[in-house]
């Protein structure tokens, strides 16, 4: 599960698109704020918010976006119970702030919008956006925890161990990069090179096919896939990692095994041969 949240100005956009989602947006929760029209929404929210002339960010956007093993099988009625964890865990006066919240189901990433003004109804700025980033993080474990739910550490650290027990057993035996992705795919994985004219292939990202999104928000959109080289174990429990270089140097050791191997089969085979001619000339 992830929450990311940032202090941002405000604006009758960032409402339209909340309230949008190709139009099939579900409200979920709000306080203070009547109407249907986001443009309204935004004027009632800055009627509160020019109260306070000290406070230039004058709202919370928050997004919060459980991981796809959960996701789907969350009702109207567990996100607005999302919403309002998130908005205890933060310390908010639900009763006392304008907020908006608005689920979106239109992408194989589902997850809800939450737009909270930080200036309650005495004009007083209540929300104290410092490290609101990782506060945010951390309020997620916690809710995932509450729940019975991998938090996103701990779905990370699976991937990584899969990806990294199939990476050491196909290197093992892959003759190239074309080999290996041919490999890993049939294991349920996807390699992404880095390459250019100079350097020829410096870089390798892998991710699981089934978290390759089809149909991204402009969220999930926006990020990389999979885990870099440098972010997966070369032996479990160890704080070495690959890189290029090892998986390039497995090719080369991978291509002497095989020649000495075709080196041998083609000495045991003439040895047989000459076997058998002593054989018959017997």
């Amino acid at each position: 599960m992830v929450i990311e949240a940032k202090s941002i100005l405000g604006s009758p956009r960032g409402l339209k698109y909340q309230a949008d989602d190709k139009g099939l947006s579900v409200e979920i929760l709000r306080n203070g704020l009547i109407g249907d029209e986001p443009k309204d929404w935004h004027k009632q929210m800055r009627a509160v918010e020019n109260q306070n002339t000290r406070t230039e960010q004058k709202r919370l956007s928050v997004v919060i976006a459980p991981s796809k093993e959960v996701s789907h099988t969350l009702k109207e009625k567990d996100w607005k119970k999302l919403a309002e964890s998130y908005l205890e865990k933060q310390g908010i006066d639900k009763d006392n702030h304008q907020y908006i919240g608005h689920f979106h189901n239109s992408t194989d990433d589902k997850h809800l919008h939450l737009t909270v003004s930080r200036i309650n109804f005495e004009g007083k700025n209540a929300i104290n956006d410092s490290h609101i980033g990782r506060k945010s993080g951390n309020i997620a474990d916690k809710i995932a925890k509450e729940n019975g739910w991998r938090t996103a550490k701990e779905i990370s650290a699976g991937k990584k161990l899969e990806i990294g027990n199939a990476l050491r057993s196909e290197l093992s035996t892959a003759k190239n990069l074309e080999d290996l992705s041919y490999k890993m795919r049939a294991k349920g994985f996807h390699i992404h090179l880095s390459k250019n004219e100079a350097k020829g292939v410096y870089g390798m990202r892998i991710s699981k096919l089934e978290d390759i999104n089809r149909d991204p928000s402009v969220r999930v959109s926006k990020m990389v896939p999979g885990y870099k080289l440098s972010e997966i174990e070369k032996t479990v429990g160890l704080k070495a990692k690959f890189s290029i270089a090892d998986v390039k140097e497995s090719f080369s050791k991978n291509s002497l095994n095989l020649m000495q191997q075709r080196m041998l089969e083609q000495k045991q085979n003439q040895d047989q041969s000459q076997e058998k001619k002593r054989t018959f000339r017997r």
